[in-house]
């Protein structure tokens, strides 16, 4: 089994930090990110674990509609950014 740690992509600037959306830079970083993963055949999860920000979820949406997973996808608050890994 491997884990793979994948960061959100960029995200636009809020008051509210769990509500922040990708920019368009962001949108980008993950075709980007599907665009590699495709051409290597790198990436083929069983599910993915993702925190409760927004950003976050677009993320790994973005990335498995881009490689046409249809896997479970887990929404943990354990990936929170203030939590002790």
């Amino acid at each position: 089994m491997q884990l793979y740690l994948i960061r959100h992509a960029d995200a636009l600037d809020s008051t509210d930090d769990f509500a922040r959306p990708l920019s368009a830079r962001g949108h980008a970083q993950v075709e980007s990110l599907v665009r590699h993963f495709r051409a290597n055949d790198l990436l083929h999860p069983a599910e993915v674990w993702h925190s409760p920000l927004r950003r976050a979820q677009e993320t790994a949406l973005g990335l498995a509609q881009g490689l046409g997973w249809k896997i479970r996808f887990r929404e943990t608050d354990l990936l929170e950014p203030e939590r002790d890994p």
